[in-house]
């Protein structure tokens, strides 16, 4: 199958390996200072795509790199090839079959309807992480003998599992990221004293 230039980039090289090139020091455990915010704590994990826990940016290598530099997506895409030395075909080359073109571009297509649907589920889950991390600051007891705030229990209980899902649509193989954003989404409900959040079908 052919695969478009973008494709092609995110396919040989990974964002921890262009972090690395570019100059940035990461851990053992994937996790370097956000170059987007002002980061004192290492606080952006990296791998074959990136997420910063602090400022919430997101994405792939291109976007690293895109952000990174100032640039537009396929500048980055180009930057990345010259500086990585990496080898890409043009989809408009000699000899590719109009039917190839067409293939690829439906393709394409669906991919960017498949993305923008893990970006949505993606989306609602950071912000309850990002609520999560509130309210177990928030909501700390403040002395052994005090009643714990079902918001700050909430935290304790979701926050690995939320930040599992996170990895999970990040890192995740795309058959099993497809059947998750295919099944699964978040609906927020209101109620007195906290918020509730309930995983529904969203098919």
């Amino acid at each position: 199958m052919y695969l478009g230039f973008y494709s092609q980039v995110k396919k040989q090289v990974s964002t921890r390996e262009a972090a690395e090139h570019y100059g940035f020091k990461v851990g053992r455990n994937g996790m370097m200072k956000c170059p987007f915010h002002d980061d004192r704590n290492p606080s952006m994990k990296v791998d074959q795509n990136f997420i910063c826990f602090g400022c919430q940016e997101k994405g792939d290598v291109i976007r690293f790199v895109s952000k990174l530099f100032d640039l537009p997506p396929y500048d980055a895409a180009v930057k990345l090839t010259e500086d990585m030395g990496l080898t890409v075909t043009a989809e408009n080359r000699p000899g590719v079959q109009p039917g190839i073109r067409k293939k690829a571009k439906r393709e394409r297509t669906e991919r960017q309807q498949f993305e923008q649907s893990v970006d949505r589920v993606y989306g609602v889950y950071c912000d309850y992480f990002r609520l999560l991390n509130q309210w177990a600051e928030e909501y700390a007891p403040r002395s052994p003998t005090e009643d714990l705030h079902p918001l700050f229990v909430e935290a304790m209980h979701q926050r690995e599992y939320v930040e599992y899902l996170l990895d999970l649509l990040l890192y995740g193989s795309s058959v099993v990221v497809k059947l998750f954003c295919n099944t699964y989404g978040l609906i927020i409900r209101y109620s007195s004293p906290c918020l509730k959040w309930c995983l529904i079908s969203i098919v």
